[in-house]
């Protein structure tokens, strides 16, 4: 559906579509996904609000970080992952798992075909366990990737607060606190 900024009336359809799908924060059908990714590419949200955190807020009743995540699992998946999800609640790192056996919005496993419908949530959910049993164990998470992954993220929001004008002084102190620890462990490494 296209939408724009000045058709205001064709938003509130599709706003009122997405109430209709009775969403609920934790899940989603594809449908609203496709919706959400509608409304915030072209930017249709403009009529309602000035930006797309308080669109979300506001007439999505989610954040715009959760938004954000539905849209990307629409992107990376497809329709498939909201089905399924919906039928057995499986998070994104077990749809990756066994992505391998969907096609054609089936489950296909020891020559077997399910449909990914309601009526069949009980079977789907017995063959995406007996799917994951065969799975061999997935790695232990490497902790010095997950603390890469934080200092990234902590350098992010140093650079995001410095930008927005934060106080200078007590960046600075803390900045300079933190590389204190670091020498410190630094020392220790050694």
């Amino acid at each position: 559906m296209k939408l724009s900024t000045n058709d205001d009336f064709a938003l509130a359809r599709v706003l009122g579509q997405r109430e209709a799908f009775g969403f609920t924060a934790a899940r989603c059908s594809a449908a609203e996904a496709l919706l959400m990714l509608s409304i915030r590419e072209q930017k249709a949200y403009l009529s309602r609000c000035p930006t797309w955190a308080e669109f979300c807020e506001t007439y999505l009743h989610m954040s715009k970080a959760q938004a954000n995540r539905i849209i990307h699992m629409l992107k990376e998946f497809g329709a498939p992952y909201f089905d399924l999800q919906q039928l057995t609640h499986i998070t994104s790192d077990g749809y990756r798992a066994i992505q391998p056996y969907i096609e054609d919005n089936q489950l296909h496993f020891d020559d077997e075909e399910v449909d990914l419908l309601p009526e069949n949530a009980v079977r789907v959910a017995a063959m995406v366990k007996k799917i994951r049993a065969e799975l061999p164990p997935s790695p232990a998470p490497d902790p010095v990737v997950a603390v890469e992954r934080r200092i990234d993220g902590m350098l992010k929001l140093l650079v995001a607060v410095t930008a927005a004008g934060g106080d200078r002084v007590r960046l600075a102190a803390a900045v300079n606190d933190l590389r204190l620890k670091l020498e410190d462990l630094e020392r220790q490494l050694a």
